[in-house]
């Protein structure tokens, strides 16, 4: 059976040349959303006629199925909802994810290099609207694709660059989550990385939160390490290090309510979760756990029965439970 390999993630994440590669591979046909909005309105840049650019979308990507094709979907494909949609559409056909890590960062400095430029608060709307790819919603397959870092100051370390001092490394910091290191020690060595670093005595100025940043990470910590013993300890213990990571990136002032927002930051964490977790040299499956549980971690904090209930359609009833005690973890920890 032909197969619908939709590609997920940012403007600038990569997803035209891998879509390239795929339709080398696949001998499938590309259906590419800025290919038709220039060709419908002559600009690719244009944010407009979204409806209309999904609606032909969708034609060509039903003619090439019926051609006996497989399509690869170059689009953002941010929304969950939305994907939901396109799998009950193409219902009869396979749906194959690919989910683009690509550091915000890095897809900025591309599409600077461009001649169609996208504005910046553009850029950072999608980043807080992309929601990390499920299985429960309908795929057949999630796949990973990795934007390496080429940064030295991404903090990171790999095999091939050496061992270095003022790198992370994923020995180093499960030695310290083992001795359940205290809060100084174990972040001495996380703020190696600038989005770790940042966190140290980082002000969340929100009334629900007494505690900064890493301090309130160290507590969700602590709580999983005093109460949960099931044998995805290390996954859970992942989880607390990175579920606010992107909270900086989503930091909002809301005048009317007299204190800073964070929406959209579990969608950014579970990111920046992919992205690090494979840098440190984790397998797929791994770092996919850890995003999913992020991406979820503020289902039932916010949405109480309903999130309750989304997750367990998304996840399941034992994935469920685990995300229960991770709510009770991060309430602790306020």
């Amino acid at each position: 059976m032909n197969t619908i390999h939709m590609l997920i993630g940012i403007p600038g994440s990569g997803k035209s040349v891998h879509a390239r590669r795929l339709e080398k591979e696949t001998r499938g046909v590309i259906v590419s959303s800025d290919a038709i909005r220039l060709r419908l309105f002559g600009g690719e840049s244009k944010q407009k006629n979204t409806y209309v650019i999904f609606d032909e979308a969708f034609r060509e990507i039903g003619q090439a199925l019926a051609g006996g094709r497989d399509v690869i979907f170059d689009a953002t494909n941010v929304d969950r909802d939305r994907r939901s949609k396109f799998l009950k559409r193409f219902a009869d056909y396979p749906v194959e994810a690919y989910f683009f890590d690509t550091p915000y960062e890095t897809a900025q400095r591309r599409i600077a290099g461009r001649k169609r430029k996208l504005d910046d608060k553009i850029l950072s709307k999608y980043a807080k609207n992309l929601q990390f790819p499920l299985l429960g919603e309908g795929f057949s397959a999630v796949h990973l694709v990795h934007a390496q870092s080429d940064e030295t100051a991404n903090g990171f370390s790999s095999d091939d660059r050496g061992r270095s001092a003022d790198r992370l490394e994923s020995a180093d910091i499960e030695t310290l989550l083992r001795a359940q290191a205290g809060h100084d020690e174990l972040f001495a060595c996380l703020s190696r990385h600038p989005l770790f670093a940042q966190m140290l005595g980082y002000d969340q100025g929100n009334p629900f939160h007494s505690r900064t940043l890493s301090q309130h990470t160290y507590a969700v910590l602590e709580y999983v390490n005093a109460f949960y013993e099931e044998e995805d300890r290390l996954a859970m213990q992942w989880t607390a290090l990175l579920h606010d990571i992107g909270k900086p990136f989503c930091k909002v002032w809301k005048e009317n309510r007299g204190y800073f927002s964070y929406f959209g930051h579990e969608h950014v964490s579970a990111s920046i979760a992919c992205h690090l977790l494979t840098e440190l040299g984790y397998p797929e499956a791994f770092a996919s756990d850890v995003a999913s549980r992020t991406e979820l971690h503020m289902e039932i904090l916010h949405g109480k029965d309903a999130g309750a209930s989304n997750v367990y359609h998304l996840m399941g009833g034992e994935m469920l439970a685990k995300m229960y005690f991770f709510a009770q973890a991060d309430e602790y920890g306020k």
